[in-house]
């Protein structure tokens, strides 16, 4: 039997960012190539 489903708005769908960038991306080619670390410290104070 088919009805409407009053209770969407209490569902929570979790998702990954990770997941909806695709593997090939340019991104994580940078992102593997170069190591950002040293951002953290030079923004620490802000």
């Amino acid at each position: 039997m088919m009805g409407v489903d009053k209770n969407k708005q209490d569902q929570l769908m979790y998702i990954s960012l990770d997941d909806l960038v695709p593997k090939e991306h340019l991104l994580r080619v940078i992102k593997n190539k170069i190591d950002f670390s040293f951002i953290y410290t030079k923004v620490q104070h802000l």
